[in-house]
């Protein structure tokens, strides 16, 4: 079966995004600037360069905390701690390597003991000499014991992709680690938080991770206790879905030297008659939401045919490297994703397989584009197990104009901020994001909820 579809230009993907991006600021002279060290004493002012660009120290302990936190450029809450001063003048010509991570999936390494990491990285001079993965032990904040878990020296590239099936032993929380080296000697790191978490918490919640509509879903609550357990969990679903309660609830006990130990389980059902993304989720209350087990589902059409999403960054800039992911669901598995520019097929950067086991349900390639004047049309050809075809065209358009190609009328005018609050609340702007006050347009530096031009988490991009 063969069907052919157009796609519009932007589709948010089903699942969590894969990549960050650089927009191009100005040059910063970074020739007498330190690279950022973290175990190094760095001072109140002090200026550093990190991941190709210059960073200015505005609180002193904090820029000496350094990791998941405070990592400048890259840390949850490094505007706190630094200033930022612009791109090098190095990375505006490209001189230094950028590092794409791939998805990593809490849901595979609680059920097994490995866990594959994939990355990729590319540098504009073709000279990326060396790779390192490196986990990172999270106690309480504090990154402790650093293992490099692969490395490899390669011949001068300007692509590579990175992978590497690590086991791991304790459970707890890590940060993932990856360092590109040019043949400058230039390094750039980028690292992603994951948790490895205790198979015995209070209760586990399994959801399918994709169904077809119209058809019953089944989430399983199952978990450990002491006593005799709870039977009645308050289970509901993002958008709102009719969550009934399965008639049995089975209980099992166990007896050692420190006690009986009970193991437990309860199904709950649900259909999704509506294409797209569901959240299930599950905790002993509905005062108690705050602490739910979220599991998430992807119910794709009922006609059973490979459903293709694509995303790419909103703000584009002619000539900007930007990466594009491309994913295919199917409910019986997909067998091969392919994307075509002028019937060439083009090699991904990175190539994740969804689900576990022999059954991949899903896979999202991330493919590198400069981005160029006009439109470019990208074929994409999804082929899953039952021989379904369905290929469809994504077209990426620039033009360019005052404000970089974009259209004012499209860009959200404050405090109509861009993103939304877990509650579905618009509350913020985030990397990238473009916003528009008192006839200007201005690009978000970082996450804030700063007016627009306030400070320096805004940079200025045009009169409106």
């Amino acid at each position: 079966m063969n069907i052919s579809i157009k796609t519009p230009l932007s589709i948010p993907l089903l699942c969590s995004s894969m990549f960050t991006l650089s927009n191009i600021a100005s040059a910063y002279d970074c020739t007498t600037l330190s690279l950022y060290d973290a175990n190094a004493q760095i001072t109140l002012a002090e200026e550093v360069q990190h991941n190709s660009k210059a960073y200015r120290c505005n609180v002193e302990g904090w820029c000496n905390t350094g990791g998941w936190a405070y990592e400048p450029g890259v840390g949850e809450y490094w505007g706190t701690a630094w200033e930022s001063l612009g791109n090098c003048e190095s990375a505006v010509n490209g001189q230094t390597p950028e590092i794409i991570i791939g998805l990593i999936r809490e849901k595979d390494m609680n059920n097994v003991n490995q866990v594959n990491f994939k990355a990729g990285s590319y540098d504009l001079n073709g000279d990326i000499v060396r790779w390192e993965f490196i986990i990172h032990q999270d106690i309480n904040g504090e990154l402790i014991n650093p293992t490099v878990i692969a490395a490899e020296d390669v011949s001068a590239t300007d692509k590579i992709s990175m992978s590497h099936l690590w086991t791991w032993t304790d459970w707890g929380k890590y940060v993932f680690e990856v360092k590109v080296t040019d043949a400058s000697g230039n390094q750039t790191t980028k690292s992603e938080p994951f948790e490895i978490k205790y198979y015995r918490s209070p209760f586990t919640v399994n959801s399918p991770e994709v169904i077809l509509t119209g058809e019953q879903g089944t989430t399983k609550i199952s978990g450990y206790s002491s006593g005799y357990p709870s039977s009645d969990y308050y289970v509901f679903a993002t958008p709102e879905l009719t969550v009934t309660r399965g008639s049995g609830f089975s209980a099992s006990s166990s007896s050692s030297g420190g006690g009986t130990e009970w193991y437990y389980w309860q199904d709950y059902h649900w259909t999704a008659n509506t294409p797209g993304k569901y959240l299930i989720s599950a905790s002993y209350s509905p005062q108690n939401t705050a602490n739910a087990v979220v599991t998430e589902v992807n119910a794709l059409p009922a006609d059973g045919l490979p459903v293709i999403q694509v995303s790419q960054p909103d703000n584009l800039k002619l000539g900007q490297t930007i990466a594009i992911d491309v994913q295919a669901l199917d409910r019986k598995g997909i067998i091969s994703l392919d994307v075509s520019l002028n019937n060439i097929i083009q090699d991904p950067l990175i190539s994740v397989d969804l689900g576990r086991f022999t059954l991949k349900h899903g896979r999202v390639n991330t493919y590198l584009w400069q981005v160029e004047e006009g439109t470019t049309s990208f074929q994409i050809t999804t082929l899953d197990n039952e021989q379904n075809i369905v290929t469809e065209t994504h077209d990426i358009v620039y033009h360019s104009g005052p404000c970089e190609g974009n259209n004012p009328s499209d860009i959200n005018a404050y405090p109509n901020w861009p993103r939304l609050d877990w509650q579905g609340n618009p509350s913020h702007a985030d990397e990238g994001d473009l916003m528009k006050y008192n006839n200007s347009v201005y690009r978000a530096l970082w996450w804030t909820q700063a007016t627009p031009g306030s400070n320096n988490a805004w940079e200025f991009v045009c009169e409106i």
